[in-house]
């Protein structure tokens, strides 16, 4: 049997990325800060410094 690379046990263990995505959205309170944070006006200064590169 092979050893797995560190990354690679890593990346096994995480749950796959849909189930990341949909839990929360049934998460009450988490979709109301999305809303507050959309609804809420920001400078654009904000938005780019929060956005990935």
């Amino acid at each position: 049997m092979r050893a797995l690379s560190e990354k690679t046990q890593a990346r096994r263990e995480c749950p796959p990325k849909d189930e990341v995505r949909l839990v929360p959205l049934t998460d009450i309170s988490y979709v109301r800060q999305i809303e507050s944070w959309v609804i809420t006006p920001v400078p654009a200064a904000q938005i780019l410094r929060i956005l990935p590169s």
